[in-house]
């Protein structure tokens, strides 16, 4: 059981955790960018500027592998089985991806992700932020039009182009570039567009964990101009007071690992970075900085030698696993995907025991308002649910004549995750919910369950595909 109140310190990522996007609007414009610069500065085929995103949304899934030597899209289970895959944006039957890895059907480079989940390569990426995924789209777009006009070769050498672009688009120091292939550019002269203001009961419940002496902190990857952008917006100009410090440009997950030289938290003054500091203090703003130096200003601040802390945040790869690997501390995750999916709740959970003395399954489906197209770009026919995949004689893609190891599980209460990148949320996270609004009406004493094998983990409820 986790409880807020156990916690002397309360952090929090920014976006897609405090800020939410407006994810419909949000894959466009991002799309656009990197289709002008591709054809503009990389010479690729100018149909990618032609491309109408709306015909590309359902290919969105986090979690999903690019495989960038063969151009193929992959949807692994928790043992490296590919539980679905696409040639470019075209989906591959069982025989031809049999024909590319083998009958087994599992990913050669399989334990080199497991070992190191947050790791980069040239080989393969993995998509798992919502930033991430209009590129996942381009990456598949690219390798359609290659094959089009040149036929499929031995081996596809676009992933560089793809990371100059990336390095191009999302470059802080491009803040103030007014360039219509530019992500701050764009988001900036329509932020309403793209951005959610936060509800008045997240700001609140934020505020009232200062009055209970718990130390509340923000650590971002986002420099504090576009802090400022978002924060202004979403919540105003006074927001800095919500929190007891704010670091910017943190540069997770490299903040939370140990190797010398650790790189020095830098006083900001106003937007501008100035000196680095030897120690922090209370109600200040700072960039860059690392995980020691944090722990040793949030030992001064709780009078704790060991403080504990949970973390709110939504990537595996920034927040989940370096902090809770490296930084020793609790996580919550914040998946949109649960919302989208649908919420299922058990008052009993033992009223699911199969049995001829067991009760009927009390499920309840959480009548949830969606916004507006958020289903249409969170959730995929062509993959398939983020957390469970379930292989049937119906699926058009993948028969049903599988080995038993790879069938789906159902225990007592839900069947199993058994995505890879579903089972790291369940592995590392201490609970995962929607949004934060789901949970700021909650008393601090509410005991959240923890993961175990049937229940618990998700807050208000387990996603629907866990119990279909």
């Amino acid at each position: 059981m986790a409880r807020l109140r156990d916690y002397d310190c309360i952090g929090f990522d920014l976006d897609h955790t405090f800020i939410q996007y407006r994810l419909d609007n949000l894959y466009p414009m991002i799309y656009s960018c990197f289709a002008q610069v591709l054809v503009k500065e990389r010479g690729y085929d100018c149909s990618l500027l032609e491309d109408d995103f709306e015909d590309f949304k359902d290919f969105c899934l986090k979690g999903l592998v690019l495989d960038t030597k063969k151009g193929n899209i992959l949807k692994l289970g928790v043992d490296g089985f590919i539980l679905r895959a696409s040639h470019g944006t075209q989906q591959l039957t069982r025989k031809e991806i049999t024909d590319c890895y083998g009958e087994q059907c599992i990913w050669p480079k399989f334990n080199i992700l497991k070992e190191n989940p947050i790791q980069h390569s040239n080989i393969f990426r993995v998509f798992e932020n919502y930033f991430d995924l209009p590129v996942l789209v381009i990456c598949a777009r690219i390798v359609d039009i290659t094959d089009k006009k040149f036929g499929k070769p031995e081996e596809y050498n676009f992933w560089p182009d793809i990371i100059f672009s990336l390095r191009k688009i999302f470059n802080p120091s491009s803040f103030n570039i007014d360039k219509q292939e530019q992500y701050f550019y764009n988001l900036k002269r329509n932020i309403s567009t793209f951005v959610k203001p936060s509800p008045e009961k997240i700001i609140n419940w934020i505020k009232s964990m200062k009055e209970t002496k718990q130390t509340v902190f923000l650590l971002t990857n986002s420099d504090i101009d576009y802090t400022n952008l978002l924060m202004n917006y979403a919540v105003g100009k006074h927001w800095p007071e919500m929190f007891d410090m704010v670091v910017c440009a943190a540069g997770k997950p490299g903040f939370f690992k140990s190797e010398e030289p650790l790189i020095k938290f830098h006083e900001l003054d106003g937007e501008k970075e100035v000196c680095p500091v030897q120690e922090l203090q209370e109600n200040k703003m700072y960039s860059k900085g690392n995980h020691k130096d944090l722990t040793i200003f949030l030992q001064k601040q709780t009078d704790q030698d060991t403080p504990k802390v949970l973390y709110f945040g939504d990537s595996i790869r920034s927040d989940l696993y370096p902090s809770v690997v490296f930084g020793d501390w609790n996580v919550v995750t914040v998946l949109e995907e649960m919302e989208s999916e649908g919420m299922v709740t058990c008052q009993d959970q033992d009223c699911l025991e199969d049995g001829p003395k067991s009760k009927k399954a009390r499920l309840s489906v959480q009548d949830i308002e969606i916004e507006s197209c958020k289903e249409e770009v969170l959730l995929s026919k062509q993959w398939g649910s983020f957390f469970v995949h379930a292989d049937t004689c119906q699926d058009k893609i993948i028969d049903c004549k599988l080995d038993g190891d790879h069938d789906l599980v159902k225990t007592s209460g839900r069947k199993q995750i058994n995505t890879f990148w579903g089972d790291l949320i369940q592995k590392y996270s201490t609970f995962v919910i929607p949004r934060l609004d789901f949970i700021t009406e909650l008393s601090p004493d509410h005991a959240f369950e923890a993961f175990s094998l049937s229940k618990g983990g998700f807050y208000p409820g387990s996603p629907k595909s866990l119990h279909l």
